[in-house]
């Protein structure tokens, strides 16, 4: 967590197979992300949020942490797609993409994230494409935040399976279409915002 640390994430932190929780969250960490933390193979937890590293994207290595349980990577400026990668991931349970400068669709493939209980992927103004209509499979889901950004489409039907969703926030994109009824009746559903798009 915050400590005031500045320079760089040096290689060597690869090295340390047994570490189980980093968090480097709110210092002044700059470069990019090595992809040598991909050797963590036992991390349960990674938080490189809220530091000053610019480019390199989301290195694809990250994709080995299979242990993960939560993954924070907001408020840096690292550019890139989303790897697919990432869906390698099977014990994910919480996932944190704001404001990282995302490019690109957002793969599909993420449906393979079918622990995950709160998927926040926002304020990235590259990222467009329409919505995975698989996202429904990650069935865990409770928060489920994708505002911000340039997707385009209509809103998934089949997000109607979403049974546990308790909040929904898809403002500020460019969707169209008409919001399912399948979505709007969702048995817990607490919070939906919609507002900014074309629907």
């Amino acid at each position: 967590a915050a400590r005031n640390l500045t320079g760089i994430i040096p290689r060597a932190l690869g090295s340390l197979k047994k570490l189980t929780y980093l968090n480097l969250s709110g210092n002044h960490l700059h470069g990019t992300i090595p992809s040598d933390l991909g050797n963590l193979t036992s991390l349960i937890e990674l938080d490189l949020s809220s530091n000053a590293f610019i480019g390199g994207g989301i290195p694809k290595e990250l994709g080995n942490l299979t242990r993960l349980r939560r993954l924070n990577l907001s408020n840096n400026a690292l550019g890139g797609l989303i790897p697919v990668e990432l869906s390698r991931l099977e014990n994910l349970e919480t996932l944190y993409l704001v404001c990282v400068g995302l490019s690109g669709d957002m793969p599909s493939e993420l449906s393979r994230l079918t622990k995950l209980k709160e998927m926040h992927i926002s304020c990235n103004r590259g990222l467009r494409g329409v919505i995975p209509q698989d996202l429904w499979k990650c069935s865990q889901l409770e928060i489920l935040c994708l505002s911000g950004n340039a997707l385009t489409g209509c809103v998934p039907r089949e997000f109607g399976r979403l049974e546990k969703l308790k909040v929904f926030d898809l403002g500020m994109n460019r969707l169209v279409g008409v919001v399912p009824v399948e979505v709007v009746q969702l048995p817990v559903l607490r919070e939906l915002k919609l507002g900014g798009n074309l629907l």
